[in-house]
């Protein structure tokens, strides 16, 4: 509305005025009420490594496209790096998941490995995922009867304890289709190829952004 102002009050709420003096309080990045948002990280586009030809783009759908046969090893995965916003409500925990077609009733291994860099402290150059947390998908989050199905997945929650704005963290994303990492139940019985099309992390915002540069 053109009558209507929206301010911060001296407590440090939002809240809206309009002309005839009415007051509402927005109950906005405050205890319960603070919102979500996503890191974004789309597969379209991205390179990778297609050199073992299990994994490669499909254009046609936007997505990447694992085969059957996709392996948990270097060049099989594909990988992202995010920075923690300014917005972020430093220390709590962030959400990764991800969005896929299901096209049987088969759920593939989906394997996810990940390293939090902490801003100036000391860290390793890795020649392999030893230093990364790796974590199998949880179950889907609708459930499948037929056709291609728009599906979303989930990962562990990750406990960012102790981290702050700025702070970066760089994720792999497979299939595990022979269970090499022995976290699931067998071997993927999936023969077809899977289709994904994004990975993202919801993460909680307190503020509008960061009062300086590197801290909050």
């Amino acid at each position: 509305m053109a009558d209507e102002l929206t301010r911060i009050n001296d407590s440090g709420e939002l809240e809206s005025v309009v002309a005839d003096g009415k007051v509402t309080k927005h109950p906005f990045l405050v205890g319960d009420n603070q919102p979500w948002d996503d890191l974004r990280f789309p597969f379209t586009g991205r390179k990778i490594d297609e050199s073992s030809g299990r994994i490669r783009m499909n254009y046609y759908n936007g997505t990447i496209e694992f085969d059957g046969n996709a392996r948990f090893t270097i060049n099989e995965g594909v990988t992202m790096i995010s920075q923690m916003p300014h917005n972020w409500n430093e220390g709590s925990t962030i959400k990764p998941h991800f969005h896929w077609l299901q096209t049987s009733a088969v759920v593939p291994n989906w394997l996810l490995a990940y390293k939090i860099y902490d801003n100036n402290a000391l860290t390793t150059i890795d020649t392999d995922y030893s230093n990364h947390t790796v974590v199998k998908t949880e179950d889907p989050e609708f459930t499948y009867t037929s056709g291609n199905l728009c599906q979303i997945s989930r990962f562990p929650d990750i406990d960012m304890t102790g981290y702050g704005i700025s702070d970066f963290i760089h994720y792999a994303f497979f299939r595990d289709s022979e269970n090499t990492s022995g976290l699931f139940a067998g071997v993927d019985t999936g023969a077809d190829p899977s289709y994904v099309f994004e990975f993202d992390v919801h993460y909680q915002i307190d503020t509008f952004g960061s009062r300086q540069e590197f801290t909050k």
